[in-house]
């Protein structure tokens, strides 16, 4: 039988399903976050941040010339989605050479099912796991970093096959040398080092003493810290004059002591170590490639690495802080301090630091993810939870019974991946020390943790085929010894009630065991068949649904807007991944809108990065001025840098100067002027201080030096409160805003407020282009959200309403606040005719802030289309909200979907959740529910047509909860006031204080109150 033909077959069955996923599904050009500056550094050459990537920079380089895509962006995405099938396809043959230690080769059909078939599980069942799924379809590290990983650990399985074989050491050879090259990728690959280390070690003593483990464990380690100790950052720090720490001279001297051991002992093994170590430092040699760059000032020059001493920096993460293991919950300063991690230090979440590492960095952070790959993902946004109700967890429990199996029938070579699933897992948690909250999902670090996972899934369908096979030898009667030679490493224990057979066997029972698999496990992770089938729709319940990305360009049409909606030789500021890496990506990779500078404020505390600013011409592009930041300044490090420009200050005064020509632009007067601004920061100290960082500095300077020469703008994803005072002085201009030297209204962005140079703004908001324009065209892409085949990511709608909504709404809002209500509407239509409601997962406050605008605009139809929209909304993603904060979080919540549904006319639903909150409310809220109850009652008995009726009840209703008014309710109390006014006006009702039973007939009107103009809605 030419089991060899069936196994390539599988292989490469594994690689095409994956390949075909990963093709399909991928980003058609720029993703969010690192990836536009990966792309960027990989389409240039340029330095990217630290640690860097440098062997992935050049594959990326060189490879796109040669992927037949149009689009420059798809070219890497589709190299990403090649390192993912691959490394799916090495998981097939890794678990092949895993389960021929205790099978041996196939000897028949039922063999090759057994062995084969389990082997192709595992790879299916990987391919549509979330996390290497999402990395797939984009331009990232950590695809390359998986594939380094499961090549190094498929040589570690070939070497263990071939270890008593002349020249098999070359294999080794091979391992040292990727995991030196793996480093330029992604440094989580070195980690693959501890599962092969367990492999030889067992192999070469297959009768594993006290003594031996000890020493397996104690070399391991020490392997390990000499390559990521001494060879990644040590050797440089060295060359550059670094001290390095304790563990680091512990690492170095330790392995001298094994080489010199060795060389006396067995000096065969010791060469090899020697070989081997200068192998690792091979590979790790593609870092030249940045030093060499960074000489050459490429666009992107992250940390400008040019001498030994500032490579050390940059490969240690120098910029971000020491790492630190403990405490768990950091107090250093910069982390305590930090608003986005206030969480670590809740004490009604956490009690303890040990509390602290369980329930978010063990279980959040690491569980969460685990059982999102093999149970299901509860919904695509951030911090989401994992469900049964996908997959009913069927390859989460095939697993685990994978990993029993593989201990029972191999607990060596089950402990050796039992070690890297240990080491790229739970350790690497321990090891990054997490902080709540983050600002993105961290599953990426744990694809090899992943990996292993999945071929235990894998090893338990080919268990629960040899238990089935078993069973069916027993009941034929036939004999139950193994079959064919013994070419397999591990022999049954004596009296294993399940042996392992071969041979002839029940094929066609096997082949229909593989079949149901193939549904239950890769079939049911894919399409949610069994959420499918307990009613979930397809995008609910389908991975397919929720990581295809096709026809989604949001990320490359968001940065194309912003650049466009600035003039030429414009200087924009930026401070996130995710409103500065696109806008990157698409001036590398694309060319768009090289004349404008982009200003990254998170940078903006770095002395490379403002000298950067002052000499280099990136693409052509105008320096900027910046005459407050000197050499002498420039040349310090880092640190000394920001502590010397950094401090604790009051609000200054800031004057600037503007001169005649900058002035006819601004006013169309030609005359000089100046004017001046209450410089602040967003970060307070106490006593009315601010605390001032270098980046408020670099603001201030560029804005005195600049403002006469070329536009300054703020990117509108930067809050005002970034702005260090300057919102009395902004103008929107599309999605960014101008600094000008005229005074104007502070714009707010809950309110959507703001003056706009309405020309300028108009002609973006209303003009679309079809196609990239290179030059300053101010026009819009908008095709990702009215394209009904456009498969978009949670991320990608958060982005898209808040950007577009802020855009348009303002519009609109301006347009109310000049009474031009048929412009506002005007506004209104564009946006939903560009991001419809049935196509666009508006959130349902952003769907409730629609319909007040064009209720403004006097169209009730409108408004009330919106906002049952929104309602209908609210059901699905209350819940979820409500599921986290203290218990007047969870209340409000409640009342707001109560609200809605009164608004939308849905009393049915109102009257629910209102009643719900009366048995959970007390005092003031629960008089506020009875109101609401009533308000429910009223509105029914008026959509009936009994007016009268109506009118009385509002009646009753003020004089029942007139005390509301006093507790912060007056407004509740007016409406209701104002709507019974109004009805006593229809009804020709003089006295509105008549009580249920009264005669109305024959009264004339006396007067009626009018209502207010209401102010523009806020968002």
């Amino acid at each position: 039988m030419q089991t060899k033909r069936i196994h390539y077959i599988f292989a490469a069955i594994s690689f095409l399903v994956a390949m075909a996923t990963y093709a399909t599904t991928m980003q058609p050009s720029i993703p969010f976050w690192d990836c536009g500056e990966f792309l960027g550094a990989a389409a240039q050459l340029g330095i990217s941040h630290p640690p860097g990537m440098p062997t992935w920079t050049l594959i990326g380089h060189v490879l796109a010339w040669f992927v037949p895509l149009s689009d420059a962006a798809a070219k890497y995405n589709l190299l990403s989605a090649g390192c993912g099938a691959l490394a799916a396809m090495f998981l097939y043959l890794t678990a092949v050479k895993v389960i021929k230690v205790w099978r041996g080769n196939p000897q028949s059909v039922s063999d090759v099912i057994v062995h084969y078939g389990g082997a192709l599980i595992a790879a299916l069942c990987f391919t549509y796991t979330d996390s290497v799924w999402f990395n797939s379809s984009e331009f990232i590290v950590f695809s390359p970093g998986l594939l380094f990983i499961t090549v190094i650990i498929w040589l570690g399985m070939i070497w263990h096959e071939k270890w008593d074989e002349p020249g098999s050491e070359k294999i080794l050879l091979l391992i040292f040398y990727l995991i030196g090259l793996s480093m330029g990728a992604h440094q989580m690959s070195m980690l693959a080092f501890f599962p092969v280390w367990v492999i030889v070690y067992y192999r070469r003593y297959p009768n594993m003493t006290v003594g031996k483990f000890i020493e397996m464990m104690l070399t391991g380690s020490v392997g390990f810290l000499f390559i990521f100790l001494v060879v990644l950052t040590g050797i440089v720090g060295w060359l550059g004059g670094v001290k390095q720490g304790t563990l680091t001279w512990i690492a170095l001297l330790s392995s001298i002591g094994f080489v010199l051991y060795y060389w006396k002992n067995n000096n065969a093994l010791a060469r090899l170590i020697l070989t081997g170590a200068g192998l690792v430092f091979l590979g790790f040699s593609t870092y030249t490639l940045v030093m060499v760059r960074g000489e050459q000032a490429p666009a992107m020059d992250q940390h400008h690495p040019t001498t030994f001493a500032l490579m050390s920096e940059y490969i240690g993460r120098a910029q971000y802080g020491e790492a630190r293991e403990f405490p768990r919950r950091n107090d250093d300063p910069s982390s305590k301090e930090d608003p986005l991690h206030r969480n670590t230090w809740d004490e009604t979440k956490y009690s303890s630091d040990g509390d602290f590492f369980w329930k978010y960095q063990v279980n959040h952070m690491y569980v969460r993810y685990l059982l999102w790959n093999f149970i299901g993902r509860a919904k695509d946004v951030q911090d989401s939870d994992w469900t049964w109700s996908h997959t009913a967890g069927i390859p989460f429990l095939i697993g685990a019974f994978g990993v029993y199996w593989h201990f029972r029938r191999d607990p060596k070579r089950a402990l050796a991946m039992l070690a890297g699933f240990l080491i790229m897992g739970i350790l690497t948690t321990l090891y990054q020390n997490q902080q709540d909250a983050q600002p993105r999902e961290r599953d990426y670090f744990y694809v090899g943790a992943f990996w292993i996972y999945a071929m235990w899934v894998g090893i338990g369908v080919t268990g629960i085929m040899e238990m089935l096979r078993a069973r069916f030898a027993k009941k034929q009667d036939l004999p139950l010894q193994s079959a064919g030679p013994l070419d397999r490493d591990v022999l049954d224990k004596e009296g294993e009630k399940v042996p392992m057979l071969r041979g002839e066997g029940p094929a066609g029972m096997l082949a229909g065991v593989l079949a149901l698999a193939v549904i239950l496990i890769p079939l049911n992770q894919c399409i949610g068949l069994v959420g499918m089938a307990t009613g979930e729709s397809f995008h609910q319940a389908a991975k397919w649904g929720e990581y295809s990305r096709r026809h989604n360009n949001v990320p490359l049409e968001y940065a194309y807007n912003i650049l466009q909606s600035c003039d030429q030789d414009a200087i924009i500021f930026t401070a996130g991944d995710n409103d500065t890496f696109p806008l990157w990506a698409i001036q590398d990779v694309y060319g768009v809108r090289t004349d404008v500078r982009i200003v990254n404020l998170s940078l903006g505390n770095m002395g490379w990065y403002i000298r950067q600013l002052k000499d280099q011409h990136t693409w052509g592009s105008k320096t900027v001025n910046l005459p407050s930041f000197t050499e002498e300044d420039l040349a310090l490090n880092d640190e000394a840098f920001e502590r010397k420009l950094s401090g604790v200050a009051p609000a200054s005064m800031v004057t600037v100067n503007v001169n005649a020509a900058a002035m006819a632009k601004f006013t169309g007067i030609a005359q000089p002027s100046s004017f001046i601004w209450k410089f602040t920061s967003d970060h307070k100290a106490e006593n009315g201080q601010y605390v001032y960082y270098v980046a408020d500095q670099l603001v201030k300077d560029i804005v005195v030096n600049n403002i006469n020469d070329r536009p300054i703008y703020f990117s509108i994803a930067m809050p005002p409160s970034y702005w260090v005072g300057l919102d009395q002085h902004s103008v929107f201009e599309g999605l960014v805003a101008r600094i000008v030297p005229t005074e104007h209204p502070a714009p707010s962005a809950a309110q959507l407020n703001g003056d706009i140079n309405e020309p300028v703004y108009t002609q973006l908001a209303y003009r679309l282009t079809p196609k990239i324009e290179t030059k300053p065209y101010r026009a819009m892409m908008m095709e990702s959200y009215r394209d009904p085949e456009s498969n978009r990511s949670g991320l990608d709608e958060q982005y898209g309403t808040s950007t577009y909504i802020e855009l348009y709404g303002r519009l609109a809002n301006y347009c109310l606040a000049h009474n031009r209500p048929a412009d506002a509407h005007r506004a209104l239509d564009t946006m939903m005719a560009r991001m419809p409601a049935n196509l666009v997962d508006w959130d349902f406050g952003e769907l409730q802030f629609v319909s007040q605008i064009y209720a403004a605009t006097g169209d009730e139809k409108a408004a009330h289309k919106y906002v049952v929209y929104a309602a209908k909304k609210v059901s699905a993603a209350m819940p979820d909200e409500a599921a986290g904060g203290d218990q007047n979080t969870i209340l409000q919540n409640q009342f707001r979907k109560g609200d809605l549904f009164i608004s939308a006319e849905m009393f049915d639903s109102a009257r629910t959740v209102f009643s719900a909150l009366r048995a959970e409310t007390e005092g003031g809220n629960q008089l506020f529910v009875d109101f609401r109850l009533a308000q429910i009652d009223e509105k029914i008995i008026e959509k009936s047509g009994d007016k009268k009726k109506a009118f009385i009840k509002l009646n009753e209703m003020i004089a029942k909860f007139s005390q509301l008014a006093q507790m912060g309710a007056g407004a509740e109390i007016n409406a209701v006031t104002q709507q019974r006014d109004k009805l006593g006006a229809e009804l020709g009702i003089i006295d509105t204080n008549l009580k249920s039973g009264g005669d109305t007939n024959g009264i004339k009107i006396i007067s009626k109150t009018m209502a207010p103009a209401p102010p523009p809605p806020n968002k």
